[in-house]
């Protein structure tokens, strides 16, 4: 799975989770700069990418995300 790849379903689940079909993201952007992003949605995101890409993730490596470039890279890591 390429990048490319990963950032095309990272988009989605996004959009999902906030419910709003606008929301543009890129590896750059800081989880904690999303508008009503909070600790519950963070688990809620994570549990849903885990669901997606059939992976798991240790809380140690949940507390160091910070944007969404680290997410892809855990993602990279385990495929």
């Amino acid at each position: 799975m390429t990048r490319d790849e990963i950032m095309k379903e990272l988009i989605e689940i996004f959009q999902d989770e906030f419910d709003d079909e606008s929301l543009k993201i890129d590896e750059e952007m800081i989880l904690d700069d999303l508008e009503d992003f909070s600790s519950l949605s963070m688990v809620n995101l994570m549990s849903t990418i885990a669901a997606e890409f059939s992976i798991n993730f240790s809380m140690g490596e949940l507390r160091k995300i910070q944007s969404v470039g680290d997410i892809v890279e855990l993602i990279l890591g385990r495929k």
